[in-house]
């Protein structure tokens, strides 16, 4: 497992070498450094909607327990989730910058516990600190190098390769661990959103899941959990990084 980064997550914008959570950042980092003296704590129950689609109020994020769903709905209605938010994240702020409408919905996929910042606060601690907008950039900035990345690897890597990847993510994620070498895990999201996650149909998914299954690699659990059986396997499929 050495590599810690290796399987961070990518998702379809950032996206590391896997795909599903966005990569946070250290708490001690200069942004969050600047930022913590000015947000509010808030708590989001399980399943609250933080923001829809074309809400124009603007509030700042920073996570920094429990995970956020950001996802866009489609014209049929169906959902197709972004990004998958987790601690020391920072995320709700474009409208902040910009002034115009989130451009897509977010929604607690765990009791959350973060910490806030309004439109008004947001406005009068860029004047009065005007540094922070050094962060901020080098923060979008980091952001967008990741997608960059990420649309790379979508479009280099088998669908197998994809899927191993993003378990050995939700691995490290979950800091799952056991004397037996073993890891149990749940997918963040239904299979079909996953599938989305990782640039892949839910059938595509489903066909590779239990193609690792037959190599004796994982065993399904139902439920959207299964048992990673072969770690080492695992990650030999996951770092495989361009189509044969």
């Amino acid at each position: 497992m050495g590599k810690k980064c290796a399987y961070h997550a990518l998702d379809i914008n950032t996206h590391q070498k896997s795909c599903i959570f966005v990569g946070a950042m250290h708490r001690d980092h200069p942004l969050i450094k600047a930022l913590l003296p000015f947000l509010r704590p808030q708590l989001y129950h399980k399943g609250q909607t933080l923001w829809l689609e074309g809400d124009k109020k603007g509030t700042l994020v920073l996570l920094q327990k429990g995970r956020i769903k950001v996802y866009r709905t489609a014209s049929n209605g169906s959902t197709i989730t972004l990004f998958i938010m987790k601690p020391h994240d920072i995320l709700g702020f474009l409208p902040l910058i910009d002034n115009k409408p989130y451009p897509a919905s977010a929604e607690a996929l765990d009791d959350v516990k973060a910490m806030v910042m309004g439109n008004d606060m947001f406005n009068a601690v860029i004047q009065q600190n005007p540094d922070i907008c050094i962060h901020l950039l080098k923060f979008l900035a980091r952001y967008l190098r990741q997608s960059f990345e990420g649309i790379i690897r979508l479009s280099s890597r088998s669908a197998l390769t994809r899927v191993a990847s993003s378990l050995m993510g939700i691995v490290e994620e979950t800091s799952l661990k056991s004397q037996a070498n073993e890891h149990i895990i749940t997918l963040p999201v239904a299979a079909k959103e996953y599938a989305q996650l990782i640039g892949l149909t839910p059938e595509s998914l489903s066909r590779k899941l239990t193609e690792l299954s037959k190599f004796g690699i994982i065993e399904k659990l139902g439920n959207n959990r299964m048992r990673i059986i072969d770690i080492s396997k695992l990650a030999e499929y996951a770092e495989q990084e361009f189509l044969l």
